[in-house]
Protein backbone atom coordinates (compact mmCIF):
# COMPACT_ATOMS: atom_id res chain seq x y z
CA UNK A 1 0.00 0.00 0.00
CA UNK A 2 2.68 2.67 0.76
CA UNK A 3 4.68 1.44 -2.29
CA UNK A 4 1.19 1.79 -4.49
CA UNK A 5 0.71 5.82 -2.92
CA UNK A 6 4.36 6.74 -4.29
CA UNK A 7 2.32 6.37 -7.88
CA UNK A 8 -0.75 7.57 -7.40
CA UNK A 9 -3.18 10.30 -6.11
CA UNK A 10 -6.23 7.94 -7.08
CA UNK A 11 -8.27 5.45 -3.66
CA UNK A 12 -6.64 2.16 -3.36
CA UNK A 13 -7.46 -1.03 -2.15
CA UNK A 14 -6.17 -3.22 -0.18
CA UNK A 15 -6.40 -6.96 0.34
CA UNK A 16 -5.82 -8.99 3.36
CA UNK A 17 -6.34 -12.84 3.51
CA UNK A 18 -9.54 -13.82 5.22
CA UNK A 19 -9.48 -15.04 8.74
CA UNK A 20 -11.06 -18.58 7.82
CA UNK A 21 -8.35 -19.22 5.69
CA UNK A 22 -5.69 -18.37 8.42
CA UNK A 23 -8.19 -20.67 10.75
CA UNK A 24 -6.77 -23.78 8.64
CA UNK A 25 -3.33 -23.14 9.64
CA UNK A 26 -4.05 -24.78 13.28
CA UNK A 27 -4.00 -29.04 13.19
CA UNK A 28 -6.67 -30.98 13.97
CA UNK A 29 -4.83 -32.38 16.84
CA UNK A 30 -4.75 -29.55 19.59
CA UNK A 31 -1.15 -27.77 20.34
CA UNK A 32 -0.30 -27.84 24.31
CA UNK A 33 -0.76 -25.08 25.68
CA UNK A 34 -2.38 -22.94 22.96
CA UNK A 35 -6.27 -24.03 22.28
CA UNK A 36 -7.81 -23.59 19.00
CA UNK A 37 -10.08 -21.34 21.31
CA UNK A 38 -7.11 -18.61 21.65
CA UNK A 39 -5.65 -19.36 18.37
CA UNK A 40 -8.54 -18.07 16.72
CA UNK A 41 -8.84 -15.17 19.41
CA UNK A 42 -5.43 -14.30 18.64
CA UNK A 43 -6.47 -14.40 14.93
CA UNK A 44 -9.60 -11.99 14.81
CA UNK A 45 -7.45 -9.44 17.07
CA UNK A 46 -4.37 -9.61 14.20
CA UNK A 47 -7.04 -9.40 11.41
CA UNK A 48 -8.38 -6.67 13.00
CA UNK A 49 -5.10 -4.77 13.80
CA UNK A 50 -4.07 -5.67 9.83
CA UNK A 51 -7.25 -3.95 8.74
CA UNK A 52 -7.29 -1.11 10.59
CA UNK A 53 -3.67 -0.70 9.47
CA UNK A 54 -4.54 -0.46 6.30
CA UNK A 55 -6.95 2.20 6.53
CA UNK A 56 -4.65 4.36 9.01
CA UNK A 57 -2.11 3.45 5.84
CA UNK A 58 -4.34 5.26 3.58
CA UNK A 59 -6.58 2.36 2.32
CA UNK A 60 -10.07 3.51 0.43
CA UNK A 61 -10.85 -0.25 0.82
CA UNK A 62 -9.59 -2.94 2.36
CA UNK A 63 -10.95 -6.82 0.28
CA UNK A 64 -10.89 -9.53 2.10
CA UNK A 65 -9.80 -13.06 0.01
CA UNK A 66 -12.17 -15.49 0.52
CA UNK A 67 -11.45 -17.44 -1.95
CA UNK A 68 -11.97 -20.41 -0.06
CA UNK A 69 -15.72 -20.04 0.12
CA UNK A 70 -16.32 -21.55 -3.22
CA UNK A 71 -14.25 -24.44 -2.11
CA UNK A 72 -15.68 -24.90 0.91
CA UNK A 73 -19.19 -25.77 -1.31
CA UNK A 74 -16.85 -28.37 -3.42
CA UNK A 75 -15.11 -30.17 -0.39
CA UNK A 76 -18.55 -29.89 2.03
CA UNK A 77 -21.99 -29.63 -0.13
CA UNK A 78 -24.18 -29.98 3.19
CA UNK A 79 -22.70 -26.19 3.66
CA UNK A 80 -21.47 -26.81 7.01
CA UNK A 81 -18.00 -26.20 6.42
CA UNK A 82 -19.32 -22.85 4.21
CA UNK A 83 -21.71 -21.80 7.28
CA UNK A 84 -18.40 -21.75 9.68
CA UNK A 85 -16.76 -19.80 7.62
CA UNK A 86 -19.26 -17.04 7.47
CA UNK A 87 -19.21 -17.45 11.24
CA UNK A 88 -15.87 -16.68 12.09
CA UNK A 89 -15.49 -13.60 9.26
CA UNK A 90 -18.52 -12.12 11.00
CA UNK A 91 -17.09 -12.31 14.26
CA UNK A 92 -13.76 -10.48 12.65
CA UNK A 93 -16.30 -7.82 10.60
CA UNK A 94 -18.31 -7.55 14.23
CA UNK A 95 -15.43 -5.52 15.28
CA UNK A 96 -15.75 -3.24 13.20
CA UNK A 97 -18.14 -0.36 13.27
CA UNK A 98 -21.14 0.02 10.37
CA UNK A 99 -19.17 2.62 8.45
CA UNK A 100 -15.70 0.88 8.71
CA UNK A 101 -17.91 -2.05 7.09
CA UNK A 102 -18.69 -0.04 4.11
CA UNK A 103 -15.61 -0.30 3.15
CA UNK A 104 -14.50 -3.86 3.89
CA UNK A 105 -15.05 -5.95 0.90
CA UNK A 106 -15.19 -9.73 0.60
CA UNK A 107 -13.73 -11.11 -2.85
CA UNK A 108 -14.89 -14.70 -4.07
CA UNK A 109 -13.83 -16.70 -7.00
CA UNK A 110 -13.07 -19.99 -8.24
CA UNK A 111 -9.54 -19.58 -7.35
CA UNK A 112 -7.01 -19.48 -10.47
CA UNK A 113 -3.13 -20.26 -10.24
CA UNK A 114 -1.46 -21.60 -12.74
CA UNK A 115 -3.95 -22.39 -15.13
CA UNK A 116 -6.45 -23.82 -13.46
CA UNK A 117 -9.18 -23.27 -10.97
CA UNK A 118 -10.04 -25.48 -7.72
CA UNK A 119 -12.96 -24.83 -7.55
CA UNK A 120 -15.43 -23.72 -10.84
CA UNK A 121 -17.58 -26.39 -10.88
CA UNK A 122 -18.87 -24.97 -7.95
CA UNK A 123 -22.76 -23.20 -8.95
CA UNK A 124 -22.40 -20.21 -7.42
CA UNK A 125 -26.61 -20.60 -6.37
CA UNK A 126 -24.78 -23.12 -3.83
CA UNK A 127 -22.00 -20.43 -2.87
CA UNK A 128 -23.99 -16.42 -2.89
CA UNK A 129 -27.17 -16.52 -0.54
CA UNK A 130 -24.67 -17.23 2.25
CA UNK A 131 -21.83 -15.23 0.72
CA UNK A 132 -24.31 -12.38 1.12
CA UNK A 133 -24.70 -13.32 4.74
CA UNK A 134 -21.33 -11.56 5.84
CA UNK A 135 -21.43 -8.30 7.24
CA UNK A 136 -19.45 -6.45 4.61
CA UNK A 137 -20.56 -3.51 2.45
CA UNK A 138 -18.80 -4.65 -0.79
CA UNK A 139 -18.52 -7.79 -2.81
CA UNK A 140 -16.39 -8.48 -5.58
CA UNK A 141 -17.38 -11.33 -7.32
CA UNK A 142 -15.39 -13.24 -10.02
CA UNK A 143 -17.78 -13.32 -13.20
CA UNK A 144 -15.86 -13.71 -16.42
CA UNK A 145 -15.14 -17.13 -16.30
CA UNK A 146 -18.85 -18.09 -15.19
CA UNK A 147 -20.76 -20.42 -18.35
CA UNK A 148 -23.96 -18.30 -17.41
CA UNK A 149 -23.14 -14.69 -16.57
CA UNK A 150 -26.80 -13.55 -17.24
CA UNK A 151 -28.02 -16.25 -14.34
CA UNK A 152 -25.29 -15.34 -11.74
CA UNK A 153 -26.39 -11.76 -12.27
CA UNK A 154 -29.88 -12.92 -11.49
CA UNK A 155 -28.93 -14.58 -8.82
CA UNK A 156 -26.99 -11.51 -7.38
CA UNK A 157 -29.67 -9.39 -7.31
CA UNK A 158 -32.19 -11.99 -5.54
CA UNK A 159 -30.07 -12.69 -2.76
CA UNK A 160 -28.24 -9.32 -2.33
CA UNK A 161 -28.94 -7.04 1.00
CA UNK A 162 -29.33 -3.66 1.58
CA UNK A 163 -26.58 -1.78 1.58
CA UNK A 164 -23.81 -4.24 0.30
CA UNK A 165 -22.77 -3.24 -3.21
CA UNK A 166 -21.59 -5.69 -6.37
CA UNK A 167 -18.52 -5.31 -7.82
CA UNK A 168 -18.00 -7.86 -10.88
CA UNK A 169 -15.12 -9.45 -12.44
CA UNK A 170 -15.01 -9.09 -16.11
CA UNK A 171 -11.22 -10.13 -16.84
CA UNK A 172 -10.35 -13.84 -16.01
CA UNK A 173 -6.82 -13.69 -15.60
CA UNK A 174 -5.81 -17.38 -16.89
CA UNK A 175 -7.63 -16.63 -19.69
CA UNK A 176 -5.11 -15.75 -22.03
CA UNK A 177 -7.51 -14.23 -24.54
Amino acid sequence: LAIAKRYTQLPLKQAVISPSALSLMYPSKELPGYTREQFISDLLHEHQTEIRSCFKGGACKVQIDFTEARLAVKLDPSGALLASFIELNNLALSRFSETDRQRIGVHTCPGGDKDSTHSADVDYAQLLPSLFELQAGNFYVALAGEKDTRRVLEIIRSTLKPNQRIFVGVISPIDPH
